[in-house]
């Protein structure tokens, strides 16, 4: 349930984007004949929608993750004691679920103070956002000087916050060292009247709704065409056809094996990389750890534009030398990842048994050679998942490739075409939505769960056969 919640956070933002012009645009499913839900798909409320959509899933999850450490044992003794269920809130869950909830809270905070795509085109030129501003002076106007000074003001912002609540999360941590394997306890459950069940039930089912509808309703206008809305292949047909190829100056065909070498790359580089940085927190004591972890929050306040402005302007002072462009496109997927596939490590390696790492140190086994053969064969699930994520985070980045767009326009991704095809006026006539764009965005989704899914299940279900088995 958790992984099916934490689908939407792992789309790419222009997929979303056509997925809620699909559903809620002026020709979508339901803003076709409800004319307020437009407003879900465009302008201020629009943005709203989309950045809720993203980051909902990721408080959910954050939060029930704390709220699993909470003793029910202590709650019962609460409640025998004659504690009300305000008390017992107050004094015992909340205490719980406030690193989880404000954790996400600053999350979701620095991902829609970073949006640049869903405040590009569905904001409109009268609710610009400090991400596009960047854009437009740096690609529009030349303004290399104003953009820059821009970028550092957010930056700034963005890290002295998200210093502020690592301040605070490092003074309220847990004192002593951490167990790594807490005795088990009794699991959460609290008790609720049937009205209150159904009040539960009919909220998880509005937020499953709004979370999946949009993606439903993108499926379905990829096989309708845009005139009739009859069943039809024909926006695959556009997809693939020379009248794509003028709009993106190379074939789809082109496009899709981009995305594929990129996402490969950078998922092979930032695995890589990540075990050396998850290694060496691992090595840290106690104070050097939170620290390191602090410094992981950093990267995130870095937006994709600041970090493919400040890559091109590198390659701009040597473009004479005849550079290629494509490095840069990847060094960028790569700074983007990196964070999240070191946090997803250093998760994985925490959870490696003390005594199985003590038996080969007194074994005589140095650091290096117990992290390769025995830490990193101990987490190949945690590899792979790792794996998956900097694939999927590469696939679904359109910022960075947006940017450098105009000096890379052969090594241009999925994410790009989609963006080209939407904002084309030749491609979509009088529609906020071409087919062809949604043809691709389920292209792109299919081509995500295909990949997370031989990187994360068959490992597993392969385990699982060879335990059988034994």
């Amino acid at each position: 349930m958790r992984a099916f919640a934490l689908v939407p956070f792992f789309l790419p933002s222009i997929v979303v984007v056509v997925a809620f012009f699909s559903l809620y645009g002026e020709g979508g499913f339901l803003g076709s004949w409800l004319t307020p839900a437009r407003s879900l798909s465009e302008g201020l409320s629009g943005i709203l929608a989309v950045n809720v959509f993203f980051n909902l899933p990721l408080v959910m999850v954050l939060t029930a993750t704390s709220l699993e450490e909470t003793d029910a044992e202590q709650l019962e003794a609460a409640a025998l004691l004659g504690g009300s269920r305000w008390l017992r809130l107050r004094r015992f869950i909340w205490p719980q679920a406030r690193s989880g909830a404000l954790a996400g809270a600053l999350i979701a905070f620095i991902y829609a103070f970073l949006a640049y795509t869903v405040p590009l085109i569905v904001g409109g030129v009268h609710n610009r956002t400090v991400e596009v501003e960047i854009f437009s002076r740096f690609y529009t106007y030349n303004d290399f000087e104003g953009a820059a000074a821009l970028a550092l003001v957010q930056l700034l912002l963005l890290a002295g916050l998200a210093a502020a609540f690592l301040r605070w999360l490092i003074l309220h941590r847990p004192r002593g060292l951490a167990v790594r394997y807490p005795p088990p306890r009794k699991r959460l459950w609290v008790e609720a009247s049937k009205t209150e069940s159904v009040v539960v039930t009919a909220g998880l089912l509005l937020i499953f709704g709004f979370l999946f509808l949009p993606i439903g309703a993108l499926g379905a206008a990829a096989f309708q065409e845009t005139d009739t809305g009859a069943l039809s292949i024909r926006s695959f047909q556009i997809l693939f056809s020379p009248a794509t190829e003028d709009v993106l100056y190379v074939t789809t065909f082109q496009v899709i094996l981009n995305t594929l070498f990129f996402a490969s790359l950078t998922a092979l580089l930032v695995v890589a990389l990540g075990i050396l940085g998850a290694w060496g927190m691992r090595r840290l004591g106690p104070h050097g750890r939170w620290g390191a972890d602090a410094l992981l929050f950093i990267p995130l306040a870095i937006s994709p534009i600041t970090i493919a402005m400040g890559l091109y302007l590198a390659w701009a002072g040597r473009s004479p030398l005849g550079l290629a462009v494509w490095p840069l496109m990847l060094l960028a997927h790569v700074l983007v990842a990196f964070p999240l596939v070191v946090r997803t490590l250093v998760s994985s390696l925490d959870r490696v048994p003390e005594d199985a790492v003590e038996a080969a140190q007194t074994l005589g086994s140095h650091a290096p050679d117990r992290l390769f053969r025995v830490e990193l064969p101990l987490i190949r699930r945690g590899l792979m998942l790792a794996a998956a994520v900097g694939f999927a985070t590469s696939l679904g980045e359109f910022a960075a490739n947006n940017l450098l767009y105009p000096i890379a326009r052969p090594y241009a991704t999925m994410t790009v075409a989609i963006y080209r095809l939407l904002m084309t006026p030749e491609m979509s006539p009088d529609k906020p939505l071409h087919g062809a764009a949604a043809a691709a965005s389920l292209l792109l989704i299919l081509l995500s769960a295909a990949v997370f899914f031989l990187l994360t299940r068959l490992p597993a279900a392969r385990e699982a056969r060879h335990g059988r088995k034994a």
